[in-house]
């Protein structure tokens, strides 16, 4: 024993500064979104930009190196293969869910010619089977070149106009319009709609006319727009005012006058025009700010949108106007 003082041992505390920790977090955003995403390596690197602060900033690798990393990355993990024409096998899992990992693709009809795939949320479908007025349109410019359209189906929640069913068709005809209809009705089996607003292009003056006096001016119209516009008007009236029988009984449209029709709602002030949904398309547009993207790169926005879209609801349930 000696006289000798010995210290306690002290505890060793290692500190990790905040630029560090924002350096980690760049460096994990950067993985996930090589491989969970479509995103070009320039997209990658902009969207794990934000938030970061300047010393982190100046702190990161050249973006060649980082873009080099990207490419690595996802050469390593089996690259998902572009599609090119309507037969790809499926749609990547990670393009089948949302941002929250919800199912979001909710119908793909299989390779071929008329295939459709449509997307929705869980908390979208609710909202399709508790609401019963919708808007619908389709945009063009924005769809992949293997599509020939997104249909998009709204839904008036409460005195809101918000996205509830986005599908890809590869056709604009009622055989198309039915057969994604039933699709719906398959997941979505308490959906029923009570009015649906529709784009009647050059027939679109009949949807204020009253009920009874539809087929009469469709007639009209008819002799009125002559040979030239055959086209549309026989599909006018095989969706809207149905075939004329030999018997001269009409067959059954796809959408009956009553349904469709603006007359009741324009003498009580109600809400009659789909400047809403094509006003959606527009910003639709703003937001891939490209023509015609790939599959895979489409599908990346489009969830995007429907995060976004997300959003716009939880502001709306907690009563913001």
């Amino acid at each position: 024993i000696t006289n000798n003082i010995i210290k306690p041992p002290t505890e060793h505390i290692c500190t990790i500064d905040g630029t560090t920790v924002e350096l980690r977090k760049f460096d994990e955003q950067i993985a996930y979104r090589a491989l969970h995403t479509q995103e070009t390596p320039d997209m990658i690197i902009t969207n794990c930009y934000k938030g970061m602060s300047d010393p982190a900033i100046a702190r990161l690798p050249l973006r060649d190196h980082i873009k080099r990393r990207i490419r690595m990355l996802r050469q390593n993990n089996n690259p998902i293969t572009a599609a090119n024409d309507s037969n790809f096998a499926s749609v990547p899992i990670p393009l089948s869910k949302t941002v929250h990992q919800d199912q979001f693709l909710r119908c793909d009809t299989g390779p071929g010619d008329d295939r459709i795939l449509i997307f929705a949320s869980t908390e979208q479908l609710d909202i399709l089977q508790s609401t019963d007025e919708f808007l619908v349109d389709g945009t063009f410019k924005v769809v992949p070149e293997i599509f020939y359209q997104l249909y998009i189906i709204h839904g008036v929640y409460p005195d809101h106009v918000v996205p509830l069913i986005y599908a890809l068709l590869r056709r604009k005809n009622a055989e198309t319009y039915q057969r994604l209809i039933n699709q719906i009705i398959e997941f979505a089996p308490h959906w029923f709609p009570r009015s649906i607003m529709l784009d009647f292009e050059q027939a679109s003056a009949l949807a204020f006319l009253e009920p009874s006096r539809v087929i009469n001016g469709f007639d009209d119209l008819s002799m009125d727009l002559g040979d030239d516009y055959q086209e549309i008007l026989d599909y006018f009236e095989e969706t809207y005012i149905g075939r004329l029988r030999p018997n001269h009984t009409r067959r059954r449209p796809m959408f009956c006058i009553d349904f469709w029709n603006m007359y009741n709602r324009t003498t009580q002030s109600s809400m009659r025009t789909n400047n809403t949904a094509e006003a959606y398309h527009r910003r639709i547009g703003s937001v891939f700010q490209c023509s015609h993207p790939t599959l895979w790169v489409f599908l990346q926005k489009l969830i995007d949108e429907e995060n976004a879209t997300h959003a716009d609801i939880l502001q709306i349930n907690a009563g913001q106007p």
